[in-house]
C-alpha cells in the first residue's frame, strides 16, 4: 500500500469517525423525544380519564393529586390539542383512535406536537433537546 492509498484511508475513517459520532449524538436525543412523547400520550389518557370521572385536571390539581410536574402537564395537553380532544366534552370511543393517531404524528413530526405547548412552554423547546 502506497502513501496516498494510506492517507486516503485515513481521511476516510476520520470522516467515518465524525459521522459515527454525529449519528450517536442525534440517537440519543431521539430516544429522549420519543419517551416523552410517550409519556405526554400516557398522561393525556390519564386527563380523559378524568375528564370521563367528571374531574378537570388542572395544573395544580395534577401536581398536588398526581404528581404531574408543570412540563409533563403542559406536554399533556398538547397532546390532547394535537388530538383535537382539549376542548371537548367527555371523552368517546373514537378518542382512543385520534389519541392514538396523534402519538404518531408527533413521533413522525416532532415540531407538531411543539407548536401546541402553552405559551409559557415554549420557552422549553431550546436547541439542545429539539429533535431535526
Amino acid at each position: 500500500m502506497n502513501e496516498f492509498e494510506l492517507s486516503a484511508l485515513r481521511v476516510e475513517l476520520e470522516r467515518l469517525r465524525a459521522e459515527n459520532a454525529r449519528l450517536h449524538r442525534n440517537a440519543g436525543r431521539q430516544a429522549a423525544f420519543i419517551a416523552k412523547v410517550e409519556r405526554a400520550h400516557a398522561d393525556a389518557w390519564l386527563f380523559l380519564t378524568l375528564r370521563t370521572a367528571g374531574i378537570t385536571p388542572s395544573r395544580q390539581y395534577a401536581a398536588r393529586t398526581l404528581g404531574i410536574g408543570r412540563r409533563r402537564w403542559q406536554w399533556a395537553v398538547a397532546m390532547l390539542k394535537l388530538a383535537r380532544l382539549y376542548r371537548k366534552g367527555d371523552a368517546d370511543p373514537a378518542a382512543v383512535a385520534q389519541l392514538d393517531k396523534a402519538k404518531a404524528d408527533a413521533l413522525a413530526t416532532p415540531n407538531v406536537l411543539k407548536v401546541r405547548l402553552t405559551r409559557h412552554g415554549r420557552d422549553l423547546w431550546t436547541a439542545r433537546n429539539r429533535v431535526r
